[in-house]
């Protein structure tokens, strides 16, 4: 193979420097998404709570045992919570969408 046609030759040129411009651009969508993780981790502990401590409030309300199935279903509503958002994270670090995490990590 002695040299490549002009076509492949110019469309090699295009390639490198669309490669160049893309890696010279900053990454803007980095920290976005992790603020859109966090969100999403607060909403999923919030909801864990608020679902537990209404079904508490329900059983105390129904079997008349004031406060005992409140704090009890808190209680697990805070261990699902957390246990569902550290699932969560390591779902996402095996899945690989959690790389190149932005400034903070990195620098």
């Amino acid at each position: 193979m002695a040299e490549e046609p002009d076509s492949l030759q110019e469309l090699s040129r295009r390639l490198d420097a669309a490669r160049q411009k893309k890696a010279q651009e900053p990454r803007r969508n980095a920290s976005a998404g992790l603020v859109g993780l966090a969100y999403r981790l607060t909403i999923e502990i919030i909801a864990a709570i608020g679902v537990s401590g209404f079904i508490g409030w329900w059983i105390d309300k129904v079997l008349e045992t004031k406060p005992v199935a409140l704090l009890i279903m808190l209680f697990l509503g805070v261990a699902a919570g957390i246990a569902n958002a550290i699932r969560t994270v390591n779902t996402l670090k095996q899945s690989g969408a959690m790389d190149g995490g932005g400034d903070a990590a990195g620098s």
